[in-house]
């Protein structure tokens, strides 16, 4: 229960009644667990309550212990949520969908790792008849992940993804101009907003948004492994290999005229900076790219992700998903929603 995970609870609370009334579906609470501690029990846990009683509880945090009390339990439509970014938990899945148990997660670890642990945990739940649902791996609340299972399903074929999945590096490229702030200003801003990590170059490494078109471009059907998704780093060498934060904005500070001169270079040709991930032809790029004013990521502001599919049937005009790629309130909506779906399936 960290930050999405006690947005989700806000929302269960504000929310339940309508479930219950409009859907006929009842969320109960049975276990919850932090860093810490953990929390886990036969009877319906009051979420109005669950910060104290997680608090005051004397057991230890175990995801091992958790599952096995899980199991114990055998509750009918149990769905396991798993609101982290641990690459610990994920090791889990399997045996959680091998127990007949349902999961939803923000956690992109599992998708973006090794081609045949994806395509494992997929068969797994199709065998096993329990829902594994991860939209929110991509882009938040936005229904990208579904809108490629669809148009897959119904006989559609990918040829082209390109897409802006950083909501971070976003916000940093639709604030940078030519007669604004020096762009480590801008990314110090960011920073001081809550748009970046606490070390921004996790972000703007490119590391993250690597792992997400590698998880679109398995869901399009790809074989792919996170080695064909090549990055052409913002950041220099030195900015990349700083010893701190403090040290890396010194770093950034020395190149600040190299973007500069980019984003001047760009204004002048009426074009914008954007960090475009693409993928296509079985290979991934992603880059720092000026794109014209017809091109959809032009318009794109603050802080948006922009999805656009290239299909047989999208090959004229693209099929385009656009909205807040990140957040927490977004990110917990996004959960909910598919708690929601799993329990019309189960």
């Amino acid at each position: 229960v960290g930050l999405i995970g006690s947005k989700l609870i806000e929302q269960i609370i504000q929310n339940a009644a309508r479930i219950k009334d409009s859907l006929g579906i009842e969320l109960i609470i049975n276990g919850l667990s932090n860093s810490r501690k953990m929390l886990i029990s036969a009877d319906a846990l009051d979420p109005g309550n669950y910060a104290p009683l997680l608090e005051s509880s004397k057991t230890p945090a175990n995801i091992n212990q958790l599952i096995e009390k899980m199991v114990d339990y055998n509750f009918t439509h149990s769905i396991f949520i798993d609101n982290t970014a641990s690459a610990e938990v994920p090791r889990f899945y399997e045996r959680i969908l091998d127990n007949n148990i349902s999961i939803s997660t923000p956690n992109k670890v599992a998708m973006s790792s090794e081609f045949n642990q994806f395509i494992g945990l997929k068969s797994l739940s199709k065998k096993r008849g329990v829902p594994f649902k991860y939209e929110t791996n991509v882009a938040a609340g936005l229904p990208v992940i579904s809108t490629l299972e669809n148009l897959i399903n119904s006989g559609d074929q990918i040829s082209k993804i390109e897409a802006v999945l950083s909501g971070s590096v976003s916000y940093i490229f639709n604030t940078f101009s030519a007669n604004g702030p020096d762009f480590s200003e801008v990314v110090k801003e960011a920073q001081t907003l809550g748009f970046t990590e606490p070390d921004p170059r996790e972000d703007l490494s490119g590391a993250d948004v690597r792992r997400k078109i590698l998880i679109l471009a398995r869901e399009a059907g790809s074989e792919v492994e996170s080695t064909d998704i090549e990055i052409h780093s913002i950041l220099n060498d030195a900015c990349l290999n700083a010893q701190s934060v403090e040290d890396f904005y010194v770093e950034l500070g020395k190149d600040n005229q190299r973007f500069r001169s980019s984003v001047t270079s760009a204004e002048k040709e009426n074009k914008r900076l954007r960090f475009i991930a693409s993928f296509e032809g079985g290979k991934g790029v992603i880059s720092l790219k000026a794109v014209p004013v017809n091109h959809p990521f032009y318009a794109l502001s603050g802080s948006d992700n922009m999805i656009v599919l290239h299909s047989n049937r999208y090959n004229r005009t693209p099929l385009v998903v656009r909205g807040p790629g990140a957040g927490a309130d977004v990110t917990a909506a996004g959960v909910l929603a598919e708690i929601i779906g799993i329990a019309g399936l189960i």
